[in-house]
């Protein structure tokens, strides 16, 4: 069986997206909601609250909810591991960087925020227990689509997906390079820490999807920043060093909020097919 796995945090435009888009190659989604957000606030289950708009799946869907950083074995492995503690991962040097930057250097051990991101990914894989050993995974974040055209892998390598990057609406084309979604067998995953197989992308698989990301709008965008509270917010009208008002700015305009020289550009060409069918049914999110 193909499952297909991803913590879902209300993105419901996206989340209908990416059930269209892979529905004729997945078996199950299991949408995984905490209870709570990064920030400690309490989190509404958004697909219980939509269920109705989704009704088409209901068989195929699981609905995986949890509470954050109360399974204390999970926590300590998350205490202890190099994604929370010595910071020698790609995205959390990059977070070094940036802070020391705007003169803000860190210390992350054991950072409850990374902590959190720890947590929520290990339960993603607690999720998927009932799984046989010959099953395929894919693991993403909502807004990471992965291709259904690719070949998909049946042995225990782990797979990167390069995908296409989309910010802010479905036809900002972004030039930043992204390898999102990973894929492999249950049988491998099982083994293994999530958070740390998440990172190998032994093999690359290219033209695997499409992410995109920062999708929905103002509302949308400070749904999502406010729910994290994480290290990159100096105040709650900031982000990354940056004014709330300089990021809803750059999202008006279409160019990046963090200052980085990536080009931006309208592109439909590359989008999926299902997209391209029903273009219409999401002008609300083109340029």
């Amino acid at each position: 069986m193909i499952y297909d796995i991803f913590l879902f945090h209300g993105e419901l435009d996206i989340l209908e997206l990416r059930l269209n888009i892979l529905d004729d190659v997945v078996d199950k989604f299991v949408i995984c909601e905490a209870r709570q957000s990064f920030s400690e606030e309490p989190c509404p289950s958004y697909y219980q609250e939509n269920k109705e708009r989704f009704k088409k799946w209901e068989n195929k869907i699981i609905n995986y909810q949890f509470n954050l950083m109360e399974d204390k074995e999970i926590v300590e492995l998350a205490r202890n591991s190099p994604n929370t503690t010595t910071g020698n991962t790609f995205w959390v040097k990059v977070f070094y960087a940036v802070m020391k930057k705007i003169g803000k250097p860190y210390n992350s051990h054991g950072n409850p925020y990374w902590m959190k991101v720890f947590y929520a990914m290990e339960m993603m894989k607690k999720s998927l227990e009932m799984c046989n050993d010959d099953d395929i995974i894919f693991i993403s974040d909502c807004d990471e689509i992965w291709n259904p055209d690719i070949e998909i892998p049946k042995d225990d390598k782990v797979y990167g997906l390069e995908q296409l990057v989309y910010y802010y609406q479905l036809n900002n084309r972004c030039s930043e390079p992204w390898t999102g979604s990973i894929v492999t067998s249950y049988k491998r995953l099982k083994g293994e820490i999530l958070n740390h197989i998440k990172q190998k992308g032994e093999v690359k698989i290219k033209n695997g999807g499409w992410h995109f990301t920062y999708q929905g709008g103002e509302e949308m965008v400070k749904r999502k920043i406010n729910s994290s509270k994480s290290p990159y917010h100096d105040t709650t009208d900031s982000y990354y060093g940056k004014s709330t008002e300089h990021l809803w700015n750059k999202i008006k305009e279409g160019k990046d909020f963090f200052g980085r020289n990536y080009k931006f550009w309208v592109d439909e060409n590359e989008w999926p097919e299902y997209l391209k069918k029903n273009r219409t049914r999401y002008l609300h999110l083109l340029k």
